[in-house]
């Protein structure tokens, strides 16, 4: 079994306050399993975003990346369905097998941190690969709360041994213990890298 890198990012979402209204909540009944079941006869094929299909079955649902996904179309298709969100958690991880570190961009990064260029990843860059397969978890209907608003709250980065920049990667992301908040609603985002 590979060793498990990774972190928790939490997220809260004012604007995930459940409503008193009985006909706001058979709407967000009804639009929940209408996004449910076109989640289910969604297309396979690669589109923009780097998504080369999902894997739906009796565990989670797997949205696997074949190349980095596009974050201003993400960002985009935040904004564009935001509303209409709540409900519970789904069960879903989104992955990207085979990645190799730009070793351009880890210099870069390392020049911004101060860090000393070398070949061992700092832990935070574990972070930055991670990233846009959250908004990407965050941006499918079945993440029940609209990016635009979330407020991140607190990162937990766990490194079970050194990475090394020529290692070829396997990144994963999902979401876990949607909870109450006194502003809104918690969730963790939890990201691993093997």
């Amino acid at each position: 079994m590979a060793d498990s890198l990774g972190g928790a990012a939490e997220v809260n979402s004012p604007a995930a306050r459940p409503s008193a209204d009985p006909d706001a909540k058979a709407n967000r009944n009804a639009n929940r399993n209408a996004n449910r079941n076109a989640n289910r006869n969604a297309n396979r094929n690669a589109n923009a975003d780097g998504v080369a299909g999902s894997e739906v079955g009796t565990g989670p649902t797997i949205i696997t990346l074949d190349g980095l996904p596009n974050l201003g179309v993400l960002f985009a298709r935040a904004a564009a369905t935001s509303i209409g969100r709540g409900g519970a958690l789904g069960d879903v991880e989104v992955r990207r097998p085979d990645v190799r570190v730009e070793r351009t961009r880890l210099a870069a990064y390392d020049k911004v941190c101060g860090f000393a260029l070398r070949d061992e990843l700092p832990a935070t860059y574990l972070h930055v690969l991670i990233f846009p397969l959250q908004v990407a978890l965050m941006v499918d209907r079945r993440f029940p709360l609209g990016l635009p608003g979330l407020v991140h709250v607190r990162n937990r980065i766990v490194a079970h041994r050194p990475v090394d920049a020529g290692e070829v990667l396997s990144l994963s992301s999902s979401a876990r213990a949607l909870r109450p908040h006194p502003k809104g609603a918690q969730v963790d985002l939890v990201g691993e890298v093997r």
